[in-house]
């Protein structure tokens, strides 16, 4: 109940007769385990929902009886719950406004009324200054619908469920396969000039099928679709539909499904033109392919799927949630909060009535959508400004103005001028002067960490690497990986059967040969000779023959940590001479080697206040780093693959390159080594870096990255 139960104006309604129009319905729902009535207009097909004693005090109006006995009887009814005589006055507003009601109102009396027409007349001009996203109704479906109905329905099935979902779902496993090449180059691809058409053309069909989605799911479920005309979405035609009727629906699970049809319709009409893209030669077949592909995944995810735009999963979140008209009624809550509890305005009242748990849904939504909208509408901006710089900055410009600049106008003269805060104007221009000053502040004093985050592949020295001496099988590891070794210790015993047969010939040949030569000594001297020179031969082979075999047993060169990748893996495993089989590592001849870009290179050269490292394989420890050398001048090709989006990095490769190791842009390499010792490392392992710039306001760190995305971008 509002704080004031009288009011100063009850005088001029109190003896008014008011009664409902025909066309008016009402329709009983649950709402977050609450009981609602929803009113429909089947004229205008306005909905409003309404508590049940506002119901029963509506549902009592014929004609005869006057609001003071309306209000009498909701009194003796319902007591404290009853309707105070400002909230009647609203109610009465809003069914005036809404054309609800039948009742002849004084001129005097009609202007309490003038504030709730305001807002009608504020949906107008809104249109009109958004000339982007104007409608004009062209026709009434109902008709057409009825008869082709009958035609459709197989598709509103379980049978045509299930054809959905296998399409679907071979559509993304074929597009995940043809990945590289469906995102290959996309932006200079969609906004080429000769593409552009195809674009223009596409994208009105795609969404009158999505329009159509919705129309004939209102049928489904036994609704009516009575509009049907032309929005201009920056600057382009675009159906749409009416499908206002399923909000009658008091299934929710239907009125989700009628919002979600749309997308459906486009997920399969995608699924279909990647077929098509596939298996078709044809280069404009493939073109209206791929940009009915492009629009009907794109728009899905960005636009008609995402909750926090007003389209259609918009609208099925809100009933997901059972809270109607979400994003408004969150602007005027939060509006409320404002005045009522920083302005100082306590008697003013919540703007609509509140179920459990709908005060945190409507503060988070309202906040996220608005930060979501600048997001995507400066998305959209760089996105066309890439192409067409004129049109982009024309588009900043009306955006700046449209989403800032009115808005800032329209609040600054509410806090300067506005009839609610005649009596509180101190206060709120007083909060509003502190606030601006402590997010100044914020923004433009408070020091905050900057830094420059960057990815990197762990690099071992020539002198750490632990190499097979011998052709061989290896036989036994004789010492855990990833312990201490000291230098000479035994590592890896390696055994070559061909070897050992060798051997043992050879050393069983020299002891032949010694006895032959013992033989002729005293009977052949020449011979003893000749016999003497073939074991000096004998003996060489001999000596080799071991030292081959010595080096079956693979040793440590220095004092460090023993690593040894895939060590599972190496049992009998067969290894040539000079394989790479593990590390000798000490953190101080440990290179990480990492690649930055060009615009953040000169903030790691000249601001850098430390380096910190974390290896993908052991994330949650940090290691101190410092920089011991940069590369001369740009590079194109990166150290290892692991850098390369291809191996999970961030890093775009040229997909023409065979190597898989030319990147698209200019980087700089700089090869860091660890200040702190190690008990674990992966060679060859991908590295996580951030360079520690010191503290800035977070305006100079906005500004530089502001600056550095037009000189990436525009060159400016």
């Amino acid at each position: 109940m509002s704080k004031d139960f009288f009011s100063p104006y009850w005088y001029r309604v109190a003896e008014l007769s008011p009664n409902l129009r025909l066309h008016i319905q009402f329709h009983r729902y649950h709402y977050r385990g609450e009981l609602w009535y929803v009113q429909q207009n089947k004229v205008t097909g306005q909905f409003s929902r309404m508590t049940p004693v506002a119901y029963h005090f509506i549902k009592m109006m014929n004609g005869k009886r006057t609001v003071r006995q309306l209000w009498e009887l909701s009194m003796d009814r319902f007591g404290d719950e009853a309707p105070t005589q400002e909230e009647v006055i609203r109610l009465l507003s809003q069914l005036f406004v809404s054309d609800s009601m039948i009742c002849d109102v004084p001129p005097d009396t009609r202007e309490i009324f003038k504030r709730q027409q305001k807002t009608e007349k504020t949906q107008w001009k809104q249109k009109f200054l958004n000339p982007l996203s104007v409608r004009f109704p062209l026709w009434d479906p109902e008709t057409f619908l009825n008869k082709t109905f009958n035609f459709i329905r197989p598709f509103w099935s379980w049978i045509g469920l299930g054809v959905w979902c296998l399409v679907v779902i071979a559509a993304i496993v074929l597009a995940a396969q043809n990945w590289s090449a469906l995102t290959e180059n996309v932006i200079d691809r969609i906004l080429s000039a000769h593409n552009l058409l195809y674009l223009w053309i596409a994208y009105p069909l795609i969404k009158l099928f999505h329009e159509l989605g919705h129309a004939y799911s209102v049928k489904r479920w036994g609704g009516e679709v009575h509009e049907i005309g032309i929005m201009f979405l920056v600057l382009m035609p675009v159906p749409y539909v009416d499908a206002s009727a399923a909000s009658a629906f008091r299934e929710k699970w239907k009125r989700i499904l009628v919002g979600l049809s749309g997308i459906f319709i486009e997920v399969f009409i995608a699924s279909l033109a990647l077929f098509v893209w596939l298996n078709i030669d044809s280069v404009i077949v493939k073109a209206i392919s791929f940009n009915i592909i492009f629009i009907a995944s794109v728009s899905t995810v960005l636009f008609n799927g995402n909750p926090l735009l007003r389209y259609d999963g918009y609208y099925a979140f809100s009933d997901l949630l059972e809270i109607p008209n979400l994003a408004q009624r969150g602007i005027q809550y939060v509006g409320y909060l404002i005045n009522r509890y920083i302005f100082g305005i306590n008697e003013i009242t919540p703007p609509s009535l509140l179920s459990s748990g709908e005060r945190f849904w409507l503060v988070g939504y309202t906040i996220a959508s608005f930060c979501y909208r600048i997001f995507i509408y400066c998305a959209i901006l760089l996105f066309i400004t890439k192409k067409f710089f004129i049109i982009g900055i024309l588009l900043g410009i009306w955006g700046g103005v449209m989403m800032v600049g009115l808005p800032l106008v329209k609040k600054t003269h509410y806090i300067l001028f506005g009839k609610k805060l005649y009596r509180h104007r101190f206060r709120a221009v007083s909060a509003t002067i502190v606030f601006i000053g402590i997010f100044t502040g914020f923004i433009f004093l408070v020091p905050f960490p900057s830094f420059t985050k960057a990815e990197g592949v762990i690099w071992a020295s020539e002198d750490s690497m632990v190499r097979a001496g011998s052709h061989g099988f290896i036989q036994q590891l004789l010492v855990e990986p990833n312990s201490i070794v000291e230098k000479g210790e035994l590592l890896i015993l390696c055994q070559d059967p061909q070897l050992s047969a060798e051997l043992k010939i050879r050393s069983a040949l020299v002891k032949e040969m010694e006895a032959r030569y013992d033989a002729f000594l005293q009977a052949d001297h020449v011979q003893a000779l000749i016999i003497q020179e073939e074991i000096k031969n004998a003996k060489e082979k001999l000596l080799r023959a071991k030292e081959q075999f010595e080096e079956l047993e693979i040793c440590s060169p220095k004092r460090g940590l023993f690593v040894l990748p895939h060590s599972q893996d190496l049992a009998g495993r067969f290894v040539r001479n000079g394989d790479l089989l593990g590390y000798i590592l000490t953190y101080k001849n440990l290179t990480v080697r990492v690649v930055v870009k060009q615009d953040v290179v000169n903030l790691v050269r000249y601001q850098n206040h430390g380096v910190e490292i974390r290896m993908a394989d052991y994330i949650e420890k940090e290691i101190p780093a410092v920089i011991q050398k940069e590369v001369p001048g740009a590079i194109e090709k990166l150290p290892s693959p692991v850098l390369s989006m291809q191996g999970g990095g961030d890093i775009v490769i040229d997909p023409f390159d065979q190597s898989g190791l030319k990147s698209y842009e200019k980087l700089f390499q700089f090869d860091l080594i660890l200040d702190a010792p190690i008990d674990f490392v992966s060679v060859g392992g991908r590295a996580y870096i951030r360079f520690d710039h010191g503290l800035e306001p977070l305006a100079q760190q906005w500004f530089r990255d502001l600056r550095q995305l037009f000189l990436r971008h525009f060159n400016v």
